[in-house]
């Protein structure tokens, strides 16, 4: 069932909004996943219901099997079918009358969030809000707001709209659109392309520094990845001083966090992690490998490193090929750091086992 937490958080945000005085009672349905709350949907009428359907019927699972549950989940929803299934809950909400709103509560740890999609009613309007829960969620939210500011008509991106940092809480644009396919396309790779750059840095250092950070959260265990690392700094050593520009980066760079718009705009959303002075070719291995590690399909890291796609993206950007091997291993280094700083120690792992005699000679 939902947690005290997550209702205070809500009726601080509405209270702060609309006033407390204004507010009413609203029943929701709670949808479950592994037992844990995940979607909050308005009971509602009918109207309300076709606006909340609206909204779900751009997400999607990535599963055949989940992403037909889904369906008939949020069609029995639409038609006011919920009532009649076993297991869906209700809980009582604050809501206001000017609005429609839905939750996707966010999986419980540090960086836990709930993610409101609220619909006014007068505007006709429908925007993003995030409240933060978890003890990192703040952070995150934070360092959505700057990216948003600083991104603002470079790429396609969120607007940001409000932020109030006491209810710790921000709203941005609603980005309408079909989510991405698993599959990297040519628009995807071109967008990363376009990406603002950034100052200079030398990739000997960057790769060194990097590799330091990892063999201190592996405890000096030898891997792969390491051992391929060291003789990649061994070689350059003597070679002139390798200069790039450091790029922004997403730094979840995942097909459900970016959308097709009817005109076949891509725009990207869920800008977290990002970083400004972020690693070229950062957003593309995390994408592939990303993939392959929640699936468990080994089709994606094969895409990443078996076929051109590195090397377009070198190409789109100018860098020299012959800095491949070293950018590719400062990047893979990189995702391994952030991995284990975001708590993702198994997924780190997956990364320090890869087989990457193919790339790495």
């Amino acid at each position: 069932m939902i947690n005290q937490d997550a209702i205070n958080r809500l009726l601080c945000y509405f209270s702060d909004k609309y006033g407390k005085d204004k507010l009413e009672s609203q029943k929701f349905f709670v949808i479950n996943s592994s037992g844990l709350p995940r979607w909050l949907l308005p009971t509602g009428c009918r109207k309300n219901r076709s606006v909340t359907y609206e909204i779900l019927k751009q997400w999607k699972p990535y599963s055949r099997k989940s992403e037909f549950f889904w369906i008939v989940l949020i069609n029995l929803y639409r038609y006011g079918l919920l009532y009649f299934m076993p297991g869906i809950q209700r809980y009582v909400l604050p809501m206001s009358s000017t609005i429609v709103y839905t939750v996707y509560v966010g999986t419980p740890g540090e960086k836990q969030k709930l993610v409101l999609s609220l619909y006014n009613k007068d505007s006709g309007e429908t925007n993003i809000v995030k409240i933060a829960m978890g003890s990192k969620a703040y952070q995150a939210i934070e360092n959505e707001t700057y990216a948003l500011k600083n991104l603002h008509n470079s790429v396609n991106a969120p607007r940001l709209l409000e932020k109030d940092w006491n209810c710790k809480w921000l709203s941005q644009t609603f980005v309408s659109g079909k989510l991405c396919k698993s599959y990297l396309s040519q628009a995807q790779l071109e967008w990363l392309t376009l990406l603002p750059k950034g100052k200079s840095f030398d990739l000997n250092s960057e790769l060194y520094t990097q590799l330091q950070k990892v063999i201190t959260h592996t405890s000096e265990k030898e891997y792969e990845l390491i051992g391929s690392s060291k003789k990649i700094i061994c070689d350059t050593l003597s070679r002139k001083i390798m200069v790039l520009d450091y790029i922004v980066i997403h730094g979840d760079f995942a097909p459900w966090n970016m959308k097709l718009e009817k005109s076949n705009r891509l725009y990207v959303f869920d800008w977290e992690s990002y970083e400004k002075h972020g690693i070229p070719l950062y957003d593309l291995c995390y994408y592939y490998l990303n993939l392959s590690h929640l699936f468990r399909q080994q089709n994606y890291s094969r895409i990443l490193f078996e076929s051109d796609v590195i090397d377009r993206y070198l190409e789109e950007l100018h860098i020299n090929s012959a800095y491949k091997n070293a950018l590719t291993a400062c990047a893979l280094l990189k995702i391994i750091n952030n991995a284990v700083e975001d708590m993702r120690p198994d997924f780190a792992e997956y990364i320090l086992n890869l087989k990457l005699e193919k790339l790495i000679k």
